[in-house]
């Protein structure tokens, strides 16, 4: 099994692809300094960098995996305890991208808050 694993909930943005649950094929991250002046990460500025730095990320760990990331069973777990439009962004461009391949989604918000979302398998 494929998993692309994608974090937009902080101050950084990344994406990972890894197979069996063991074996990380990619791992890329961006970590968002435009918060430094501030003292600590602004919501609308991490919201900003998520969306304009998430499909190159994605590509870029899809890439490095030298994998076809919707060949398969994909699963996309949102960290819980900070702002819903940081988590979910992650989730909303998984499920964007998986219904334009023409593939089915089922997304679930687990007891802990995380978010997680199936594309073209079983939750």
């Amino acid at each position: 099994m494929i998993i692309l694993g994608i974090e937009t909930s902080c101050d950084e943005t990344s994406a990972a692809v890894v197979k069996n649950g063991r074996d990380v094929l990619s791992n890329i991250v961006h970590t968002q300094l435009q918060h430094r002046p501030f003292g600590g990460v602004v919501p609308e500025i991490a919201s900003r960098c998520h969306i304009q730095l998430l499909p190159d990320i994605i590509r870029q760990a899809v890439t490095s995996a030298n994998i076809d990331w919707w060949a398969g069973h994909v699963e996309n777990e949102v960290g819980k305890n900070f702002g819903r439009l940081l988590q979910l962004y992650g989730v909303h461009k998984a499920q964007i991208e998986a219904r334009r391949k023409g593939l089915s989604t089922q997304r679930r918000t687990l007891a802990d808050g995380s978010v997680k979302l199936v594309i073209g398998g079983v939750a």
